[in-house]
């Protein structure tokens, strides 16, 4: 009788690996230490005793927290923007 993969110690670590790397894919422009850190702390909130499906749920809350990253830095980069929206107007 073969055990699942779930119940091998070494099967979470290595699909949430998998998660690292498939959002380091997603999000090039996010330096690697921050997709790993990201994932490594949504990783962390899953502490319960059904590990089947952290995998999944750690890939979900790291994207939605990435995407939210990568919108404030899109927002902050855009200093041109910015000065469009606080210049005075124009003289007609």
């Amino acid at each position: 009788m073969s055990s699942s993969p779930v119940h091998d110690p070494g099967w979470e670590q290595a699909a949430v690996e998998h998660v690292v790397d498939r959002l380091q894919e997603r999000y090039e422009g996010v330096p690697t230490e921050i997709v790993e850190t990201v994932v490594r702390r949504a990783h962390a909130e899953f502490d319960g005793p059904i590990r089947d499906f952290v995998p999944l749920l750690v890939e979900k809350a790291a994207r939605g927290r990435l995407d939210e990253l990568q919108r404030r830095v899109a927002v902050d980069s855009a200093p041109t923007d910015r000065a469009l929206v606080q210049a005075p107007p124009v003289p007609a």
